[in-house]
């Protein structure tokens, strides 16, 4: 568990770098500024190396809750969940939803069983929940919305014209969800430095044979 959240930290600054890299390249090719041609064409080579830093990510988030996840139920600090469930939690949509009420959930009961304070660890979470539903509201439903739907002129102009900017404030919104991430597992690596994880609880029956 250890070694994937130094993973993930590791996965976010890159994640940070490439989206830094990524607002510069748009604001660069929205607005014209054509002295950074050379950094332009640079940024632009990086579309494959974001898709897959993205599903490293993905694929490490993934293996960090089911472990998290086994821990707690072995170590009987609570019930945990399916493993289907926790599958299903990162499927598009709904993982806007469950994922991030089983990473408080599980993240909650870890810290109150370090008997550390969790309490920034679990606002840190929140903020990219909040972030993330203001995205994915904007970009599928709010601008589709004004830009197909909405028959005024001035409305679907204006749309037009701030679409451009929000693609800059989109690159930096995702900029500051990877380095929320990346605060958010240094501080879970630390939390961890105070927990025994080869620690197995002793249950009745050996109690008894003892």
């Amino acid at each position: 568990m250890k070694g994937i959240a130094i993973m993930l930290m590791i996965a976010n600054v890159f994640f940070m770098f490439m989206n830094f890299l990524k607002g510069i390249w748009d604001w660069t090719f929205h607005f014209g500024n054509g002295g950074l041609v050379a950094f332009i064409r640079f940024a632009n080579g990086l579309g494959k190396a974001y898709s897959v830093m993205y599903i490293l990510i993905y694929i490490l988030e993934i293996s960090f809750i089911i472990i998290l996840n086994r821990f707690l139920k072995k170590q009987g600090i609570g019930k945990g969940y399916h493993i289907l469930i926790l599958l299903l939690s990162f499927l598009p949509v709904v993982n806007l939803f469950l994922f991030y009420i089983i990473k408080r959930k599980l993240n909650q009961q870890l810290f109150a069983y370090s008997e550390m304070n969790g309490a920034r660890s679990d606002r840190k979470i929140v903020v990219i929940w909040i972030l993330m539903i203001l995205l994915i509201t904007y970009i599928f439903i709010i601008l589709p919305f004004l830009t197909f739907y909405v028959n005024i002129p001035e409305l679907v102009s204006e749309a037009a014209y701030y679409s451009h900017i929000s693609i800059v404030v989109t690159d930096s919104c995702f900029l500051v969800i990877s380095f929320t991430w990346f605060l958010y597992y240094l501080e879970f690596k630390r939390m961890l430095g105070k927990v025994d994880l080869t620690h197995t609880p002793v249950n009745n029956n050996e109690l008894l044979d003892s």
